[in-house]
């Protein structure tokens, strides 16, 4: 199993603040957390590890813990040209597109201001723009979508998450990913549609998918004394 003593992401250079109903802290992880299969590993275990989250309204929203910046890592890997993003958060997937040499420009939608406010001057600057507003009242031509909405177990939610691939496939081209789900399967339905041949399988979907997804802060299966 991996042993994790010290954990490093961009946030963790993020200072400890407050804006409004948005906070930025540290945890520390203690334990066996769940990994989701990302990197190759199942589970690890966190040696008091630091993590930062943001809560909004006192609501943990994003953490960075492992899996969620192996996922955002990876999910980078995928884009090209302009990228719309659904949610800032923390930030963490704009650091990873950002780092993306095929990425020339970083459209994120965020509603709450002041997340706007506690997280945009962290950020790398250069082909990146925030904007204040409603995720679904944007319109214009992108190469891609990330949507960063969900807050919650993916298992529980992921017939919501198929229904808003659905509707981001009406409207945007792929690639499409929604974190916290297992893209491979969204990606093949995506294929299916565009070849006028959808064969939704749900009971199979929803197996695929049955490790549960990235849930908003991290997945403790065992703690430690």
């Amino acid at each position: 199993m991996l042993v994790l003593r010290d954990w490093k992401t961009p946030a963790s250079f993020y200072p400890e603040a407050s804006l409004g109903n948005a906070r930025i802290k540290t945890l520390r992880y203690r334990g066996i957390y769940a990994a989701y299969g990302l990197r190759g590993h199942h589970y690890y275990r966190a040696i008091n590890l630091p993590v930062r989250t943001l809560a909004i309204d006192g609501k943990t929203w994003m953490v960075d813990d492992p899996p969620h910046w192996w996922a955002m890592q990876n999910h980078a890997t995928f884009y090209h040209g302009h990228v719309l993003v659904a949610g800032l958060g923390l930030g963490l997937i704009v650091h990873t597109l950002h780092a993306n040499p095929e990425v020339e420009k970083i459209t994120v939608i965020e509603r709450e201001k002041d997340v706007i406010g506690l997280i945009s001057p962290l950020l790398p600057r250069g082909k990146v723009k925030i904007e204040h507003g409603d995720f679904w009242d944007w319109s214009g031509r992108v190469d891609g979508v990330f949507f960063d909405l969900f807050v919650g177990g993916g298992h529980a939610l992921f017939l919501e998450a198929l229904r808003t691939y659905v509707q981001l496939l009406e409207q945007f081209p792929r690639p499409i990913r929604i974190h916290g789900f297992n893209n491979d399967n969204f990606d093949k339905l995506g294929e299916e549609i565009s070849a006028g041949r959808p064969r939704v399988d749900g009971r199979r979907l929803l197996r695929d998918n049955s490790h549960g997804g990235l849930s908003a802060s991290g997945k403790r299966l065992r703690g430690d004394s």
